[in-house]
């Protein structure tokens, strides 16, 4: 009786407890102190009551245990499809909450990290149904002070500015309706990632970074901050579908210290979270939200070095890996002053990098294939926006022309340079595309403005743009948002985080057709050194559904051929998840583990130590339909940027082996430079001989 009285006290205490300024906790670092470390800084030396982590380590979470501090645990979009099964969901509450709550204060759970952004169908189809599941189950197992959410991009906005006038993307509005019902009945909040860094302009700098006022020109409320503005454009958007009482957590938000452009410096990076702390803290809400503390995650916790990409992306820490701060925000319990001052001497900033030979400037122009109904739409749709010249293109106007292409392309391009020039002002649902060429001819001269004015061009070229169609936002601040997310989002998205003692498996996608799945399975069972004696009948894994035949068949390949995520790719079908699926007497053989029938007739080798060899090509004679594969497997699973090889860009070729080999040998040095990483299921060969030799014929690896 006295542990049931204490633990109600506990959930009752978890239910009631105001939590403002959480951190997000990162591990792509090196040099990271322990999480025990960690743990016991946050608890003894900082005001922090919340982290969220982006995965399910159970190091992290079992360091936290007795700590205080709450913690938000976030399972892999992969899994989602998985986990709208009960007993599946059932299994991964028993896996990763029931060892470790209420000895950790586990608050959250997040199903997936910005799915509606970067999810595939299966994966936002299927997204509330696993919340839904998940939520039952939770209350099934007893775990009634978890709450289900799930984090977005302001991706899912149409626009946010005005803030009164913010309304979701079409596309996502079926699926956010859904949600915010579950969110509602069970009390669980919406989260969003508000970064106005993404918004940053040097016109709107000040606005970005709580020093300047604006005014809402229909409700005629003044906004101090561009944060304030994007949450009342996540409310407005909201309300405008009957949900105003639904609340809102911040789920990530923050300023690096430190890249190659003036937008990030120490200054402006404890200038924004040091007054976030405090706006945060004092209590006083937003204009259509007055009155309230939002529960806020500051991004993030370290500098981490291991992340890929520019060099803002190893910079969004709070905290040096030695647990110095890197500036000071007001979070250091016995702290004097405020948050916005920096520590120590600001570090001298890397010098801006050359601009290419047009003097970096970029335009937007119509694709090659975009229907003529489209670019009308699109011309339709450009010339009715606020700031946009469409006169040019007016009968006697020097841009002038019976084209619906070339004015299509003009208008486009006015759009693209009033708003915010990055790949997401410029996709007019996936009909643009940038180019560094001039299309300016005779007398008509698009615009165009160089890199260096817009240092956030530079930074969305560097990364692969959205897999969503994408409705033409109507204002800067909106298409400047989490759209334009740079390295970090890819990494945290579609990084596979180990399960408890690291175990993956590999099963079908659930899209996935009949035939495909079938042909998987006779390529399995075919002399490829796997048992597929347990799925025949009278087998432990036997099953008439095709669907669980071919999972186990794939999962065997996946372990035996050594566990790489390429193993489980199967021409697109393959999905590789951490909860474990197998299922009553049936069970899954694991990476140098034992299935139904005893050991696996292959191990999985070794890891290949890196090959000497400097490029990864195709072999000659590969067909150009296995390259296509290549291709869309690299690019599909975001494997690797594919803004290069895209028409306009500058390794563009018409031919696809150009665009295949500069794909494949990307990911062969991105990875490691391992045989197996330029295998390609066979389709490739590493060669000492530098492609670049071929660039006069092939326009590559410039």
């Amino acid at each position: 009786m006295a542990t049931k009285f204490l633990l109600t006290l506990l959930l009752f205490h978890l239910s009631t407890t105001a939590y403002s300024i959480g951190v997000n906790y990162g591990t792509l670092g090196d040099n990271l102190p322990p999480p025990s470390q960690v743990a016991n800084f946050l608890k003894t030396q900082t005001i922090i009551d919340s982290l969220k982590i982006f995965d399910m380590n159970p190091d992290i979470i079992r360091a936290f245990a007795n700590s205080g501090i709450s913690l938000t645990i976030t399972l892999p979009n992969g899994d989602i499809p998985t986990l709208t099964n009960p007993r599946a969901a059932r299994r991964w509450i028993q896996q990763n909450i029931k060892p470790f709550y209420p000895a950790t204060l586990i608050r959250y759970i997040c199903v997936g990290t910005e799915v509606l952004h970067w999810g595939d169908d299966a994966q936002k189809s299927n997204l509330v149904a696993a919340m839904r599941t998940l939520n039952n189950a939770l209350r099934v197992e007893g775990f009634k002070g978890i709450k289900v959410s799930t984090p977005h991009s302001l991706g899912i906005m149409l626009t946010s500015e005005p803030p009164s006038q913010g309304r979701f993307r079409p596309e996502v509005t079926p699926i956010l309706i859904q949600m915010l019902r579950f969110l509602r009945e069970s009390n669980s909040p919406l989260m969003v990632n508000p970064y106005p860094y993404f918004g940053w302009s040097p016109e709107n700098e000040n606005y970005a970074l709580f020093r300047q006022s604006r005014i809402d020109p229909i409700t005629k409320l003044t906004y101090t901050s561009m944060f304030d503005g994007l949450l009342d454009a996540v409310y407005s958007a909201a309300k405008a579908l009957g949900f105003p009482d639904v609340n809102i957590l911040v789920g990530e938000t923050g300023w690096p210290s430190a890249c190659e452009f003036p937008v990030c410096s120490m200054q402006h990076a404890a200038d924004y979270n040091g007054n976030l702390v405090k706006h945060v803290e004092s209590g006083k809400g937003t204009p259509l939200m007055p009155n309230r503390k939002f529960e806020t995650y500051i991004f993030s916790m370290f500098n981490e070095n291991q992340k890929p990409g520019p060099l803002a992306e190893k910079n969004w820490g709070l905290f040096y890996p030695n647990l110095a701060p890197v500036y000071n925000v007001g979070i250091m319990r016995n702290q004097q002053g405020g948050g916005g001052s920096i520590p120590n001497p600001t570090p001298a900033k890397p010098a801006p990098t050359t601009p290419p030979g047009n003097g970096g400037k970029v335009w937007c122009i119509a694709k090659p294939g975009a229907t003529n109904q489209a670019l009308q739409a699109n011309l339709d749709y450009a010339c009715s926006q606020p700031g946009v010249d469409c006169k040019p293109i007016q009968p006697n106007g020097p841009c002038f022309s019976t084209d619906i292409r070339s004015q299509a392309s003009y208008a486009m391009n006015a759009y693209f340079q009033k708003n915010g020039r990055n790949n997401l002002s410029c996709d007019f649902s996936q009909t643009g595309v940038v180019t560094s060429t001039n299309p300016s001819h005779g007398e008509c001269t698009f615009a165009g403005m160089s890199t260096a004015q817009r240092v956030l061009l530079v930074i969305s070229l560097n990364r692969h743009s959205s897999p969503l169609p994408i409705q033409v936002m109507a204002r800067a601040i909106s298409v400047n948002q989490d759209l334009v997310r740079i390295h970090h989002r890819l990494d945290r998205v579609h990084q596979k985080p180990p399960a408890r003692g690291g175990k993956k498996w590999c099963i079908a996608k659930q899209q996935a057709r009949v035939q495909d799945l079938q042909a998987n399975l006779n390529f399995v069972c075919d002399n490829q050194g796997v048992d597929c004696g347990p799925i025949q009948p009278g087998g432990a894994c036997f099953d008439e559904d095709v669907r669980a035949r071919a999972s186990y068949a794939m999962n065997s390949y996946y372990q035996v051929k050594g566990g790489n995520d390429f193993n489980c790719d199967f021409s697109g079908t393959g999905l590789i998840t951490i909860t474990d699926p197998s299922h009553g007497g049936c069970k899954y053989i694991e990476a140098g583990g034992q299935g139904p029938s005893g050991p696996t007739p292959t191990q999985p080798s070794k890891p290949a130590q890196p090959s000497k060899g400097g490029w990864c090509v195709p072999k000659p004679g590969v067909t150009d339909a296995v390259l296509q594969q290549n291709m869309d497997w690299l690019c599909g699973t975001h494997k690797v940027h594919c803004n290069n090889v895209m028409p306009g860009a500058k390794c563009y070729a018409e031919s696809i082996l150009p665009r295949a080999s500069y794909l494949m040998d990307v990911y062969y040095k991105k990875y490691g430079r391992h045989d197996y990483d330029c295998d390609f299921n066979g389709s490739a060969q590493i060669t000492n001989i530098n492609p670049s030799m071929l660039i006069h014929l092939l326009t590559l690896f410039f």
